[in-house]
C-alpha cells in the first residue's frame, strides 16, 4: 500500500485547504481561456476534490480520472460517481488519442516519475484545440525546503522555466506559465501542432523560458 493509500481517507482534511488553492487556480486557467469542455481528464485526481468542482462548473462535461493510489480512486468515486475513474499513472494513460477537451493536473506533477513521457501523454491524449493546465508548487525557500528534505517529503520542484522546457519537449506549446498565490506555478498549453502553424524554433523556446523565470504579470 502506498502512502497516498494511507492517506486516502484524511487526505482532504489534512491537504483540502492548500489543494483547493490549486484547484481554483486550474479552473480559472481554463475559463480565463475561454474553455467550455465536453470532456475532462483530471490527472492524479486524488480523492476527485477537482473533477466535482469540474462537475459544478461545466456540467455538460464528461468525466475521467486516473491516480495510481486505488484508495484515492474509491473516495474519489463516492465523491463523483458519474466520472470514469481508473488506477493508472500518468506515463499511461488509459485514454484514447485526441479524446479531451481540457486535460487537468494540480500537486500531482512532482510526483510524477518521468515528466516528459507524461506530457507527452496529455499531448496524445487532448483533442486538437484542447488545453493542458498543470499547478503544481512551485520550488521552496531554503528554511521550508531544509524543513522537507528532514521530514523526508521533499521531492523535485520545478520551476517556471522548468515547466516550460518540459512542456516543449512533451509536444505542447506553453500559452502561459506564471507564478501564481499560494506558491504555485501554473502551465497553461496547447499541443504544439495545434497551437500554431509552425514548430517552433530553439531560439524562440529558450526566449519564452526566459520570459517564464519573471515573476507573475499582473494586469
Amino acid at each position: 500500500m502506498t502512502a497516498f493509500d494511507k492517506a486516502a481517507d484524511t487526505y482532504d482534511q489534512r491537504h483540502g485547504a492548500t489543494c483547493g488553492v490549486a484547484h481554483r487556480l486550474a479552473l480559472a486557467g481554463a475559463a480565463a481561456h475561454g474553455t467550455v469542455p465536453g470532456s475532462v481528464l483530471d490527472i492524479g485526481c486524488g480523492t476527485g476534490a477537482l473533477l466535482d468542482l469540474v462537475a459544478r462548473q461545466w456540467p455538460q462535461a464528461r468525466l475521467r480520472g486516473v491516480d495510481p493510489a486505488q484508495r484515492m480512486i474509491d473516495v474519489a468515486g463516492r465523491r463523483v460517481p458519474q466520472a470514469e475513474l481508473t488506477v493508472a499513472t500518468a506515463e499511461r494513460l488509459p485514454v484514447p488519442d485526441a479524446s479531451v477537451d481540457l486535460v487537468l493536473s494540480t500537486t500531482s506533477f512532482n510526483h510524477w516519475s518521468d515528466h516528459r513521457a507524461a506530457l507527452r501523454e496529455a499531448t496524445r491524449v487532448a483533442r486538437p484545440g484542447g488545453l493542458v493546465v498543470v499547478v503544481e508548487h512551485a520550488p521552496p525557500g531554503l528554511l521550508v525546503g531544509a524543513l522537507l528534505r528532514l521530514t523526508g517529503r521533499m521531492v523535485r520542484h520545478h520551476s517556471p522555466a522548468d515547466f516550460a522546457r518540459l512542456a516543449w519537449a512533451g509536444g505542447l506549446h506553453p500559452l502561459r506559465v506564471t507564478r501564481e498565490e499560494g506558491g504555485f506555478v501554473r502551465l497553461l498549453a496547447r499541443p504544439e501542432s495545434a497551437a500554431r502553424p509552425h514548430r517552433a524554433t530553439w531560439p524562440e523556446r529558450i526566449a519564452f523560458g526566459a520570459r517564464t523565470a519573471l515573476p507573475k504579470e499582473t494586469s
